[in-house]
């Protein structure tokens, strides 16, 4: 009863049961003002949006391009569900669910898919989004199909395939503030009746949002796709793509943000974009991302055979200071974290024929990846720290190293998915998925002062098996043609993984994430498709949610070190739900209206570490899990005749308050900092020329200006973080034109 009340609330208990959809524009041209049908294969087969019981949004190319959108992290601007933190590794939130957490051999709670290759971490995304099809965003747990690691969901980018008809092509350059300059080209090229060839290229470059230069970027990507296909049964595709990011990184700032009751902070401004004075020598945050894929696709007498062999690799090389020290300036320390992987994918699928009254697809995948790294702090002039705060008081350049020099990890899996009609309005659906994982790992822990002493080195090895059968059932019910109903209940599981921890500590090995989810949803036309109506429900139950510890002894043979387990809460509910609405108002206007709300909690969450006190979270919400959050916008459409049409846009964000980090140091307690409720403002402005294939595109985000946080630093051993002083920022005001021309 308490949930039904809550979805009543945010529904008013008189809509029809609905699930979100973004960017689904309309023609504003000659054929009428409903809505276009989106095709999808966000479920591995090809279908209309509004057909596909499962909750998806999707964002189309143009709507990518009219926003400014470059990078992954920028999808948050568009996608109410998202949540992105743009730390030394991205990470984000679907629902409110995900994985802030960059320890070795981490997965992350929300996959990745590129070109329907899974992608094992976050920093193997292509560094620039260049000549995409769309984006899909899959709302909750793909257990079935996508397996392992998306229990908040799955981020798919579909890039363009080369074509055999035509030379054809485009190029596009923008600029903007913070002396911003992008550029993006592509071009098709047949090279005979059976091959093609499509090369693209792009880049993303700004100075930094902070005064210290951080939240910089100066990135490219380029991608090349051969294309064979001797007939329409069969096609070859080989992939080549690469691109590399430099940056100094996502950098904190902002010391004492508004609502912080510390007396610390009494008296000193917030500066959102401050940074450091001076801005900490060694920061930087670069990644190189190298692949290769071969997809293969035949058509067979009885369905579809489709084959995908992958290899991916990405350099990360990522260094960050939390806090500076107050009285000379300079970092208190350096928090480095290099992470090398490479992985070899390879799916095998069979499904049914398209327009088959039954719906199947079954498949095997395999996965091996090798991800060495090392995470080292180098703490600057120690000895200048107050020695309250390090116990006991540190000798200068001082320094603690935990260097996983191998880790691998391999997975194996087989799954089936099928849709069954029983009437001509009423279908059932299952999934199965068995799923066998093992890694292992082994490194070294090294404690000393450089160029002064050096305690012995300690190893540490471990390795850790899991095996897992996930399954789904559901069933889709077709009120008319153009309302359906669905049901679904379904299991997940988020890999468990090795600490590098001393084995005395007990912490060697985390648990897998497991969820069972149930989500009730519809999709809905009306108004002979001018009014589109969605909503979903949903509910997790969660088991052993895995969080990030700032682990400081205050005894032990450990005393003074500073250690980062991954811990599991023992239970945990995600629970909200989601209304999407799209209104053709007329040939040239269109309206856009979504809220999604949250009531996400640990119920049960007791960190008991040795020599350190007992630490109760129950009761407190997940981090960056906002009750309420609402997006409304409006497009027009001035159809200029030949000269061609002018698009003009403009949509307003609220979020509620969230809690941006929990602080589990010592020092600190349970401290929490919220982010308070706040409203982000874009707008955008495009002409499409009628004949030329000239498009002139102008857009500014975050129009207020409104700084919000992201996260803040907590529980390192120097003063200005034991009272959350030190916040990652959101950008600040943004805004640029492009120039594109396509041939």
């Amino acid at each position: 009863m308490r949930f039904a009340s809550r979805l009543c609330w945010i529904s008013g208990c008189s809509v029809m049961l609905l699930a979100p959809v973004v960017g689904a524009a309309a023609s504003a041209g000659e054929g009428g003002p409903a809505l276009e049908e989106i095709v999808i294969t966000a479920q591995k087969k090809t279908e209309d949006l509004q057909k596909a019981s499962v909750a998806v949004d999707v964002v189309k190319a143009e709507a990518l391009a009219n926003s400014g959108v470059k990078n992954v992290v920028d999808l948050q601007d568009i996608v109410p569900a998202l949540h992105f933190i743009a730390a030394d590794q991205m990470t984000v939130q679907i629902r409110g669910l995900g994985t802030i957490n960059d320890n070795p051999g981490v997965s992350s709670a929300v996959g990745y898919a590129q070109d329907g290759v899974y992608l094992t971490h976050p920093p193997a995304v292509t560094p620039v989004l260049l000549d995409l099809q769309r984006v899909e965003v899959l709302l909750g747990p793909q257990g079935t199909l996508y397996g392992r690691n998306t229990n908040g969901g799955v981020i798919n980018f579909i890039s363009r395939d080369p074509t055999l008809d035509k030379v054809s092509g485009y190029i596009k350059l923008g600029g903007g503030n913070y002396s911003a300059f992008n550029s993006e080209a592509a071009v098709n090229l047949p090279l005979s009746t059976n091959w093609a060839l499509r090369v693209s290229a792009g880049s993303e470059k700004h100075d930094g949002y902070a005064d210290d230069g951080t939240n910089d970027v100066n990135a490219w990507a380029a991608r090349a796709k051969l294309l064979f296909a001797p007939n329409a049964d069969f096609s070859a595709k080989l992939t080549l793509e690469g691109g590399r990011r430099n940056s100094l990184g996502q950098g904190y700032g902002g010391h004492c943000p508004p609502g912080n009751v510390d007396p610390f902070c009494a008296g000193v401004p917030w500066r959102p974009y401050g940074g450091f004075s001076p801005a900490p020598k060694g920061l930087v945050n670069d990644t190189s991302v190298y692949a290769a894929t071969l997809d293969i696709n035949a058509a067979l007498d009885w369905g579809h055979l489709t084959s995908i062999t992958a290899y991916r690799g990405y350099d990360l090389r990522a260094t960050t200071s939390p806090a500076s020290n107050p009285a000379t300036g300079q970092a208190n320390f350096i928090y480095w974290h290099p992470d090398h992987s490479r992985s070899v994918t390879q799916e095998l699928r069979l499904s049914s024929k398209a327009g088959s009254r039954t719906s199947w697809v079954a498949g095997l995948f395999y996965s091996h990846e090798s991800e060495p790294s090392y995470v080292r702090f180098d703490y600057f002039n120690s000895i200048l720290q107050n020695p309250a705060f390090v116990n006991p008081p540190l000798p200068p350049n001082f320094y603690e190293q935990l260097t996983v020099g191998s880790q691998t990890d391999r997975s194996l899996a087989a799954f089936g998915d099928v849709t069954l009609p029983v009437t001509d309005r009423l279908r059932l659906r299952a999934g199965l998925r068995y799923t066998n994982e093992h890694k292992d790992a082994s490194g070294t822990i090294d404690i000393g002062a450089t160029g002064v002493f050096a305690l012995p080195t300690e190893y540490n090895s471990a390795s850790d098996s899991y095996s897992k059968l996930t399954w789904k059932a559901g069933v889709d019910f077709d009120v008319t043609a153009q309302n359906l109903l669905y049901a679904t209940v379904s299991t997940g599981f988020k890999s468990g993984g090795l600490n590098n921890l001393p084995a005395d500590i007990g912490l060697t090995t985390y648990k897998p994430e497991q969820i069972t989810a149930y989500e009730l949803g519809s999709k809905n036309r009306f108004a002979e498709g001018r009014v589109q109506l969605n909503f979903s429900a949903f509910r997790y139950d969660y088991k052993n949610y895995q969080t990030f510890e700032f682990y400081q002894p205050s005894g032990g043979p450990h005393l003074g070190s500073t250690l980062f387990p991954t811990v599991n809460s023992q239970t945990a509910t995600f629970e909200g739900a989601e209304l999407a609405s799209e209104f053709a108002l007329s040939r040239a206007d269109r309206v856009g209206l979504s809220v999604n709300y949250l009531h996400n909690k640990f119920d049960r969450f007791v960190i008991a570490l040795p020599f350190a006190p007992v630490q109760d979270l129950s009761g407190t919400d997940v981090p960056l899990s906002p009750k309420v959050v609402a997006a409304l916008s409006y497009q027009h459409v001035f159809l200029l005749g030949n000269a061609g049409d002018l698009t003009a846009g403009a949509d307003a964000h609220y979020s509620d308050s969230y809690i941006a980090t929990g602080n589990q140091g010592i020092f600190a307690g349970n401290a929490l900092y919220v982010q308070p409720s706040n409203t982000k403002v874009n707008a955008n402005l495009a002409w499409h020329s009628a004949t030329s294939g000239w498009t002139v595109a102008a857009f500014v985000r975050n129009l207020t200006n409104k700084a919000t946080i992201n996260t803040v630093a907590g529980g390192y051993p120097v003063i200005d973080n034991f009272f959350l002083i030190n916040a990652m920022v959101d950008p600040p005001r943004t805004f640029g034109a492009t120039v594109q021309k396509e041939f």
